[in-house]
């Protein structure tokens, strides 16, 4: 997960002792991965990160050189 701002530094390394203690379960990773993709395939919005086709095309081409 992209974080973008520094106020962020740590937050994966967070303890989960808390929610598990409280009954969370955590869904596998590949579960959650795909009901991810597939709700953002299905917006309608622009984004605010990430590269554009060019750009992405740009980098991988520098990539391979």
């Amino acid at each position: 997960m992209w974080l973008p701002s520094e106020e962020y530094a740590g937050h994966g390394t967070r303890s989960v002792a808390r929610a598990e203690a409280a009954g969370l379960t955590a869904r596998p990773l590949a579960e959650t991965l795909a009901d991810v993709l597939s709700w953002e395939e299905g917006q309608d919005h622009p984004r605010g990160a990430g590269l554009s086709d060019d750009e992405e095309r740009e980098l991988i081409e520098m990539l391979r050189s």
